[in-house]
């Protein structure tokens, strides 16, 4: 059972990697652009998650792009509700910031991805919650 489910993970995630490498970003990514540097980003984004009571969980570069893990605790109810093997997608933003044609550019999972993976109505819920807050953070750190 485990080995059928870890097949279906891996043939959806090579579903959705394959477009997204092929081409401009999928459905599953938020993208924006932003005339801010990096840095000014990365620094913006762990206020606002700071603010609004979320956790910051980690920033570190790798060949000049950010990678930004930030998590919402108020959208854990719905996750751990579709089961604790569950708690991988715990509902955490997963940004990259990096310069792209002289902008700064933000990319961010969308929250949907997580019912992408693993189909479950408490996941949809959680997405659905989720995005508003994402695109609220993207809105703010972008102006």
């Amino acid at each position: 059972m485990k080995r059928c489910i870890l097949a279906v993970i891996v043939a959806l995630l090579a579903a959705t990697a394959a477009p997204a490498l092929a081409g401009p970003p999928n459905r599953y990514f938020l993208v924006r652009d932003t005339q801010r540097s990096p840095q000014d980003i990365v620094s913006a984004v762990k206020a606002y998650v700071e603010k609004q009571g979320w956790v910051y969980v980690n920033d570190a570069e790798l060949k000049g792009v950010v990678f930004v893990k930030f998590c919402v605790p108020a959208l854990a109810k719905d996750i751990f509700a579709a089961g604790d093997h569950i708690a991988a997608l715990l509902p955490c933003g997963s940004m990259a910031v990096y310069e792209k044609n002289g902008k700064t550019q933000i990319s961010m999972l969308h929250p949907d991805y997580m019912n992408a993976l693993y189909p479950d109505p408490n996941l949809a819920r959680a997405a659905e919650k989720g995005l508003p807050m994402f695109q609220a953070l993207l809105d703010a750190v972008t102006r």
